[in-house]
């Protein structure tokens, strides 16, 4: 089935679309997280709060089928990246389930990156699980790499979650 879809900036009309495709999403392996829907607009509105936030959805005859964001963050958090003094930090990428590898996570990580490249930011930095080898296999596509000066950084929380990071 040929799925035509666009990606543009989240709206606040698609957000039971996105709550949905969260709490679908987060609950699959390896997260295993149980979002309620208040938590997840809580997530939105922390990350709506941030500077230089981007936020996009795909979508197909105006169905969400998937989403990111993210905002910027000071070089502090994270004093491994390479000559960075400011980046974006992709908070969250998902995609409906059973639409999945047919170029969406892709597009709208293109956008992503282009988007924090327009506000002028140098780099992206994100954390995924690398468990996860669809996540993995887009990101690196995406030109993001888990070397940070020769060392991988985990998320000390939740040690099967790395770090990946690109410049713009």
């Amino acid at each position: 089935m040929l799925v035509v879809f666009t990606v543009r900036p989240y709206d606040c009309k698609d957000l039971n679309s996105v709550i949905s495709i969260y709490q679908a999403v987060f609950a699959e392996p390896p997260w295993n997280e149980s979002w309620t829907r208040e938590e997840v607009i809580e997530d939105l509105r922390s990350a709506l709060r941030q500077p230089q936030t981007t936020r996009l959805v795909a979508e197909s005859e105006k169905q969400v089928l998937g989403f990111t964001w993210g905002y910027q963050l000071p070089s502090e958090m994270f004093g491994l990246l390479p000559n960075l003094t400011k980046f974006s930090y992709m908070d969250e990428m998902a995609v409906r389930k059973g639409i999945r590898k047919r170029g969406i996570g892709t597009l709208l990580g293109e956008a992503y990156i282009e988007n924090v490249k327009n506000q002028g930011l140098p780099g992206v930095v994100l954390r995924t699980d690398q468990r996860n080898d669809a996540s993995m296999a887009l990101f690196k596509r995406l030109g993001f790499s888990s070397d940070f000066n020769g060392r991988k950084i985990y998320d000390p929380k939740y040690p099967d979650r790395v770090y990946l990071w690109r410049t713009t």
